[in-house]
């Protein structure tokens, strides 16, 4: 069996369990492919006969846990290594997502995943898939890591909407030769013409004109703005994407994981000296740095465009 980049090694002492069988059962956990209640019982009967009954035990004892926890964060972690060795290319970074995807059906890092690899379809020219994609994460669930991949959809698709909105001024440009003094002429459009009113948060967009200063007078609708009141200057699809990816959370660094909280939380600082400090619980952000999970390993966070993993010193956690 060939060993994906993002496979979790076997434990030594497993391969004592079950006359070799648990290591086998394990990595198909870990790797997404969960053998069957039938199979357990195949390869508990084959080499103990006499304890064939306990192969639904196997299933509950073993197969699961594996997938559920420490080999999760095992196996992100190796795509996450993999993943940020490939980030520039975004067809060879797109098919290992895919391939995560399709072989950790229960990770609780797939929401994460899977945003990254619409951003890398969005990189990659495949803007259909990439729409479709982050709109696929709006409903994705309410853990903490699929919250923080919501978000992360309703920013890229607030840029794809800014630009159905910038197609019909446009056009009206090219019939006035100027841009209008609001948006309302747009809005009254007919229904399947009409541009989105708002961005993914519900807000109106924020438009205005924006003449040539240094022109003379009348000259003050050769040129608009138009945010996102949420993004603000980063609403730009084309800018957004030629940015760096992870440049802003490379100024983030991981204080400590706090411990004996009732939600895990972590103390981070933000900026390249830490000028800030921030204590955060799963789910909540600071100065746009979200904290999405807290591992046994590593934190995962957000800016709502992209991702970054640190690793978890844990002789440095602190109650």
């Amino acid at each position: 069996m060939s060993q994906e980049p993002f496979d979790v090694p076997v434990a030594t002492h497993e391969r004592a369990c079950l006359g070799g069988a648990g290591p086998l059962i394990r990595r198909m956990a870990t790797a997404g492919r969960l053998p069957t209640p039938y199979q357990c019982r195949l390869w508990v009967g084959r080499r103990h006969p006499c304890r064939a009954v306990a192969s639904l035990a196997l299933w509950l004892l073993l197969v699961i846990p594996a997938t559920l926890h420490a080999g999760d964060e095992d196996g992100f972690l190796g795509f996450w290594a993999t993943h940020q060795s490939v980030v520039s290319n975004h067809t060879a970074a797109l098919d290992l997502c895919t391939r995560y995807l399709t072989r950790t059906p229960a990770s609780a890092y797939r929401p994460a995943v899977a945003a990254l690899g619409a951003w890398h379809a969005l990189g990659a020219g495949r803007t259909n898939d990439a729409r479709a994609g982050f709109a696929a994460l709006l409903s994705s669930g309410a853990t903490p890591v699929a919250l923080a991949a919501n978000d992360c959809a309703q920013h890229w698709l607030t840029r794809f909407d800014r630009e159905s909105v910038r197609a019909p001024l446009a056009a009206w440009y090219a019939t006035h030769a100027s841009y209008p003094d609001s948006l309302k002429p747009l809005l009254a459009l007919p229904e399947n013409q009409r541009p989105p009113a708002q961005d993914r948060w519900n807000e109106p967009w924020e438009y205005r004109l924006d003449g040539f200063r240094l022109l003379k007078k009348g000259l003050g609708d050769q040129h608009y703005i138009l945010e996102s009141h949420t993004l603000g200057a980063a609403s730009d699809l084309a800018r957004a994407l030629a940015a760096p990816f992870g440049a802003r959370l490379q100024h983030v660094k991981l204080v400590r994981v706090v411990t004996g909280t009732s939600s895990p939380t972590a103390e981070i600082e933000v900026g390249d000296a830490g000028q800030r400090h921030a204590t955060l619980m799963e789910g909540t952000e600071f100065a746009g740095i979200r904290l999405a999970k807290v591992g046994a390993q590593s934190v995962l966070l957000t800016d709502g465009d992209h991702w970054q993993v640190l690793p978890r010193a844990v002789s440095g956690d602190q109650p």
